[in-house]
């Protein structure tokens, strides 16, 4: 064994017990956190730990956990910002089929409600050009006595829009509930330069298991024609404009005429028709004409003939005493041309 003092443990931290040295041995403990940490237990000898002090500059690398949050946190961040544009984009789509579909029923129960002639007035021109009013009253009778009242709109399965010079055009097709059953539809719209949608097209299927009474009631059908007397008026009052003669028109028509288009209204529409079309001609063709089951109305629907085009007439008429008197004067400028008015004199 060797006489030599051992040294003391407590001259490698540079300062008592507790303390934390400076690195100059003079063991004042000014708190710097690089240097080495000690321990003491209070108890038994005195012992001390030492800890590898922290360098001064350190780069850290990220943990591997930490990155794998990260990536996840920016996938989800991707997911969610796809999944609110496409609720935005689905909201829009929704939008408008809904409002189509609310389109669609409103017009169903309005044929429904015995509204036809007011669904055939709003429509659009191309549907008056293409369809005559008597045949689209037909179609209408047929189907509700065929399919029983309409109940509701069902699935929109499909909807399209188009558009062209003439305008925006839309189409939809959805169930459609009737009392005897539930069976597909379609009906079409035109919206114009006045914003407002129009119907252009209607179709409902027949299903199946009542064709049959379908058929039996179109061989039922015979439409009482407007007696010789009315197609002659309705020669006589467009040679009358064509002359002149608006005010003496307007004086021989119904008293509902009448009041319900004054005479100055009356002139003004006839002079836009006459700057889209020019002056009239002739009636080309008797199209269809039809008479109240009572005789005590008429209706004729006529093939014009105008100096720039060859648009529609309907005319309708109504019997006071021996005499036939107008009651409504519509004419339908081409599918292309302007419509100065779509309402009905």
């Amino acid at each position: 064994m060797s006489d030599e003092p051992r040294p003391d443990p407590r001259a490698r931290a540079g300062g008592p017990p507790g303390g934390s040295g400076n690195g100059n041995g003079d063991g004042d403990g000014d708190g710097d956190l690089n240097g080495p940490e000690e321990r003491t237990r209070p108890d038994g000898p005195t012992t001390t730990t030492t800890v590898a002090a922290a360098p001064t500059a350190v780069t850290r690398q990220a943990a591997p956990g930490r990155r794998r949050r990260l990536v996840l946190a920016l996938v989800l961040l991707v997911l969610g910002t796809a999944a609110v544009a496409g609720v935005v984009f689905l909201s829009g789509d929704y939008r408008e089929e809904r409002e189509f579909k609310v389109r669609a029923e409103a017009i169903m129960e309005l044929l429904r409600d015995g509204k036809t002639q007011k669904v055939y007035d709003d429509a659009s021109a191309r549907f008056q050009q293409t369809l005559l009013i008597d045949k689209f009253l037909d179609l209408i009778e047929r189907m509700n006595a065929t399919m029983g009242p309409f109940v509701r709109a069902g699935e929109v399965h499909a909807l399209d829009q188009a558009a062209s010079v003439a305008g925006m055009t839309g189409r939809i097709s959805l169930e459609l509930e009737f009392e005897n059953g539930t069976t597909m539809g379609q009906l079409s719209f035109h919206r114009g330069k006045d914003g407002v949608w129009r119907l252009l097209g209607l179709s409902v299927d027949i299903p199946a298991d009542l064709r049959e009474k379908a058929d039996a009631l179109a061989a039922q059908e015979s439409r009482l024609r407007a007696p010789p007397e009315v197609t002659d008026l309705v020669r006589a009052i467009l040679e009358g404009v064509r002359e002149g003669r608006a005010a003496e028109v307007h004086e021989g028509a119904s008293p509902v005429f009448k009041g319900s288009v004054t005479l100055d209204e009356f002139k003004n529409v006839l002079q836009s028709h006459q700057a889209e079309l020019g002056n009239f001609v002739r009636v080309l063709a008797i199209l269809s004409s039809a008479q109240s089951p009572d005789r005590d109305q008429a209706r004729v629907q006529a093939l014009l003939e105008y100096e720039k085009g060859k648009p529609t007439g309907t005319f309708e008429f109504m019997r006071i005493g021996s005499s036939w008197r107008l009651l409504s004067f519509k004419v339908v400028i081409p599918f292309g041309n302007a419509v100065p008015s779509e309402r009905p004199l």
